[in-house]
């Protein structure tokens, strides 16, 4: 009687922790994917984790299994839709607006970045870019800060991208992609401080200020791929 009870225990438990893994993801398209499938795949390993099925000719449903919150993106057998979001358990709903807009809701991570959103809409740039870099050092060891910071580290300068960078905790720095780009970094900065520190002054024999200077300087480095 008690292995039985204890068999009962076991089967209530592993069906709790399956059940507490699920999600499901509930979509509505603009423009029709019918007949071509549609996948989630994984952020940055491209990996195909989920398939859904259409339930008409422009909305699907995929249900399945998550271990953990993971950075995903949706495609279709031709081609890769510019959503990105946080596959995590429950019940998320994908909304797409225009060819580059999707809206995603129904769980608490990609809630709070669907909330910044709204917030930030009719702001100015630099206010949306800082937000986005609180965001990054907030959730750095989740999938969203993950996911965000891989597009962030692309749109910063060198000397941003270095100064951002030694924010971060270790396990953020120690990714390969980002230990490159922090490099590069440095080499660029390096090479605009011998172009500036060549032009002294003197650029085609006239006297220019330091501000003309460094700009005259970005766009020879620019010219020449540093």
């Amino acid at each position: 009687m008690r292995r039985f009870l204890r068999a009962l225990l076991l089967c209530a438990v592993l069906a709790s922790c399956s059940e507490s893994h699920v999600f499901t993801v509930k979509g509505s398209l603009i423009r029709s994917f019918y007949g071509d499938g549609i996948y989630l795949c994984d952020f940055f390993s491209r990996d195909t984790l989920a398939s859904g099925r259409f339930t008409d000719s422009t909305s699907f449903i995929m249900e399945g299994n998550v271990p953990a919150p993971t950075a995903v993106y949706l495609k279709s057998a031709s081609r890769r839709t510019s959503t990105a979001f946080v596959l995590e358990p429950g019940d998320i709903e994908v909304r797409q607006v225009n060819d580059a807009l999707f809206l995603v809701s129904g769980t608490p991570l990609n809630d709070e970045y669907l909330q910044f959103m709204g917030r930030t809409q009719f702001q100015p740039g630099d206010s949306v870019d800082a937000g986005i870099r609180e965001l990054v050092l907030e959730h750095q060891g989740d999938a969203l800060g993950r996911m965000l910071w891989r597009g962030l580290a692309y749109s910063l300068d060198a000397q941003e991208y270095i100064d951002f960078y030694n924010l971060l905790g270790e396990e953020m720095k120690s990714d390969s992609l980002y230990v490159r780009l922090y490099e590069r970094s440095q080499r660029q900065l390096l090479s605009l401080g011998a172009m500036f520190s060549e032009i002294a002054g003197k650029v085609d024999g006239r006297k220019m200020d330091a501000p003309q200077k460094w700009r005259i300087a970005v766009g020879r480095g620019t010219q020449q791929g540093v």
